[in-house]
């Protein structure tokens, strides 16, 4: 609707550009005031001051939200992703893990990361909901990621607590439309405790994936 108006507006001043000016009479003008004038007005002009533009954090950089730390270390494509499918919890040494495909017209995107809890309590980060984690294309879609990502190899096991003060490494994939371009991944510590929620903080994949 904004950009609606703001395109009604520009047409209605480049219609007005183009009527006929009424006629006007010439006035004399003192050159020597006008010049005078001219430079106390340029004196008076205040500088502009450039407005600041929020950095967005790219792979490699910590970007923090709220108690939460994330450093993606990596962010690929893959058509599998390699998950424990065995009845038994990962180090037990009876587990076996197996490259799981997406399904049919679809893909995975893994993000390998870092996390640092600097919250005030501990986080469960692959059976609980401390960190709501999503990517998203161009289109601005957003994709959460795959159930039983304690299943993923190298994840903390189920109900795990990372205690504040600590770092865990984590990998979250998600299944994306094979022709799907993902451009960034947006994350947020969710709080029930406070009814109000900030922007998410956004790191961007660069071209894409």
């Amino acid at each position: 609707m904004k950009r609606k108006v703001l395109f009604l507006a520009l047409g209605t001043l480049v219609v007005l550009s183009g009527c006929a000016s009424p006629a006007v009479a010439p006035v004399s003008v003192d050159s020597t005031t006008s010049t005078a004038s001219a430079v106390a007005t340029e004196k008076k002009s205040p500088t502009p001051t450039p407005t600041p533009t929020k950095k967005i954090a790219q792979i490699g950089d910590a970007a923090v939200h709220g108690g939460i730390q994330i450093t993606v270390t990596s962010a690929v494509s893959s058509p599998a992703v390699s998950m424990n499918t065995s009845n038994y919890r990962a180090g037990s040494g009876y587990e076996t893990y197996e490259d799981v495909p997406a399904q049919s017209g679809g893909r995975f995107i893994v993000v390998n990361a870092v996390v640092v809890n600097n919250a005030k309590a501990p986080i469960d980060l692959t059976c609980g909901y401390p960190i709501d984690i999503k990517v998203f294309n161009g289109s601005a879609q957003v994709y959460s990621p795959i159930q039983d990502t304690y299943k993923i190899k190298g994840n903390p096991e189920c109900n795990a607590q990372l205690q504040p003060g600590f770092e865990s490494t984590m990998t979250w994939a998600y299944l994306v439309p094979a022709k799907s371009s993902i451009i960034g991944l947006a994350f947020s510590e969710v709080d029930f405790t406070s009814p109000s929620r900030n922007d998410p903080t956004i790191i961007g994949f660069g071209s894409g994936l």
